[in-house]
């Protein structure tokens, strides 16, 4: 049995877009609206990023790129064709959702709460880099 433990982050559809959920298992659209991202638990995968296509109902999972390391903190490019996520002490990660590819884009361990420009071509995130918490941001694949 899986149980989501963390919502996705980014922008989200205007509040009467969203189907009733139990609010402990809340999962937020991406921008298109027929697609949702979410993390999820389960004893054959500790932590996975799932896409569930809202139309048919057929979901893919993608385990983390490292072992037993936490996927954290996806977020969905405006046009649905890339999410950024923080692979637990690894750096940034970016999943070409039509390829199924992921490739680490960023090593700073500490990046993590991405969040995509309007127009797709820049990431904001927060990092300790410098010593201390502060807002980055980098260009968009």
């Amino acid at each position: 049995m899986r149980a989501p433990i963390l919502d996705l982050l980014g922008v989200l559809p205007p509040d009467d877009a969203f189907r009733d959920v139990d609010p402990g298992q809340r999962r937020r659209r991406t921008h298109d609206a027929v697609r949702r991202v979410f993390l999820a638990a389960s004893l054959a995968q500790p932590l996975c990023l799932i896409i569930e296509d809202l139309t048919s109902g057929q979901t893919r999972e993608f385990a983390s790129p490292l072992p037993r390391r936490l996927v954290r903190t996806p977020a969905v490019s405006p046009d649905g064709r890339w999410i950024m996520f923080q692979v637990y002490r690894d750096g940034a990660w970016l999943l070409d959702v039509q390829r199924g590819v992921m490739q680490r884009v960023l090593e700073d361990p500490s990046a993590e709460e991405f969040a995509w420009s309007p127009d797709g071509r820049r990431v904001a995130y927060h990092s300790q880099r410098s010593g201390g918490w502060n807002l980055w941001t980098m260009a968009a694949p």
